[in-house]
């Protein structure tokens, strides 16, 4: 069987340390301040790899995730199962040289359905991703 892989990468940079963005992420309550296609996002245990949760899109219904990636300071990555397919959506950050961090949010669809689930899943998941990270950016900066 054929399966297919599609993704979408963004980043942004920001003058505060990857720790002041890591500890954005693992606050539920600060997520609508900085992710605008958010409703609500619930964590069921402790924000480390094999935490489940559900995320809200605004106007949508829960989905469900698991956590499969967790480094303090460094990200973390979500695993949302579909029929036919996985999306797992990426939270990187590395440190800059100078100080500070780039963002870097990411999202990659594959399995034997990708293609069909795509044209109407993607553009939800990926197009608001730059506002995302901008202001995530600008929250971590105000709380740095």
């Amino acid at each position: 069987m054929t399966s297919y892989t599609i993704t979408f990468e963004t980043s942004g940079e920001t003058t505060a340390a990857p720790e002041v963005v890591d500890g954005l992420y693992r606050d539920a309550g600060t997520w609508g301040e900085w992710d605008p296609g958010m409703e609500r996002v619930e964590f069921d245990g402790p924000f480390e790899a094999g935490m489940t949760g559900r995320f809200t899109p605004v106007g949508g219904e829960p989905f469900p995730y698991t956590m499969v990636f967790a480094e303090p300071g460094r990200g973390h990555v979500d695993e949302f199962p579909l029929d036919g397919a996985v999306l797992r959506v990426s939270h990187r950050l590395e440190p800059l040289a100078g100080g500070g961090t780039r963002i870097v949010h990411g999202a990659s669809l594959s399995g034997p359905q990708a293609l069909a689930i795509a044209p109407g899943l993607m553009p939800d998941v990926c197009d608001e991703m730059p506002e995302t990270v901008a202001r995530l950016a600008r929250v971590a900066e105000a709380r740095a």
